[in-house]
């Protein structure tokens, strides 16, 4: 009888550290995939303020219809300047393959805060310039 009951207090510890490695397992990856999206939009907006026309289109999508590379190269280059700052207020995932990253922005003439969804495309994190959303 004693070693039935070892063998199921075993048994029980044994399950209750599967179950808290799988929990912080799982508690990590969700965080790793939130600051991987925040990691895109600094990358974007930095790249944004430094002119850097190259990297702002690599992280990110546009789906505005008839809208080529060239345009937005041209849109960028015109919006270069009025970007003062910006700060990543947070970042919540939605699935394994979005997330939404809240941005407080401060342009020239206004200040605004933002929801940018950035959706992984199965091969690298981008932002989704098409479907961002004024919160204010």
């Amino acid at each position: 009888m004693k070693g039935y009951k070892r063998g199921l207090i075993a048994g029980a510890i044994v399950l209750f550290a599967i179950a808290i490695i799988f929990g912080v397992s799982q508690t990590y990856a969700s965080q790793s995939i939130e600051k991987s999206a925040e990691n895109v939009v600094s990358k974007f907006f930095d790249a944004g303020k430094n002119g850097d026309i190259d990297t702002v289109i690599d992280c990110s999508i546009d789906m505005r219809p008839g809208l080529t590379n060239s345009m937005r190269r041209e849109v960028i280059k015109e919006q270069k300047d009025l970007l003062k700052e910006y700060n990543i207020l947070s970042a919540e995932k939605v699935n394994d393959q979005k997330v939404v990253v809240r941005v407080k922005l401060v342009l020239t003439d206004d200040k605004m805060i933002l929801d940018y969804p950035v959706i992984y495309n199965g091969d690298k994190w981008v932002l989704d310039i098409t479907n961002a959303q004024r919160v204010e």
